[in-house]
């Protein structure tokens, strides 16, 4: 299963960001691992789901840009800026390039509903993370 979060163009994060952010969104020039850092978090997402996901599909313009493998079960809570409710961060690690997973997802299709995030199936990653 694959959690696919869109991003939008960057942002400038508030002054009193609860990961201590200074931009999220999509930046074509930063690395994976700093385009992971600034967008791993804060998202409205349901704990007890995203404790059995394995893998986080960060996608811009409805494309696959950045696919990361998370080590749940238990996922950084941190207090919405506005409203003080509990959002979810993240906790993982970018794929590097020729990592299967992140192979057959970089550069795949995404739609999308109304929801930034969806929880949606994918049937080669489900088989390469589980042929090991």
């Amino acid at each position: 299963m694959v959690i696919n979060i869109r991003l939008i163009d960057r942002q400038i994060a508030d002054s009193d960001d609860p990961l201590g952010r200074d931009w999220w969104g999509y930046d074509p020039e930063v690395t994976p691992e700093e385009l992971w850092e600034n967008n791993r978090g804060d998202w409205r997402l349901a704990e007890k789901r995203i404790a059995r996901e394995r893998w986080a599909a960060f996608n811009y313009q409805d494309r696959v840009v950045l696919v990361a493998e998370l080590h749940g079960p238990d996922h950084e809570t941190v207090a919405d800026s506005r409203t003080g409710r509990p959002k979810r961060a993240l906790v993982g690690r970018p794929l590097p390039p020729g990592d299967p997973v992140r192979e057959a997802l970089m550069g795949a299709q995404v739609e999308y509903r109304r929801n930034p995030i969806s929880y949606d199936p994918d049937p080669e990653t489900d088989q390469i993370g589980n042929s090991g």
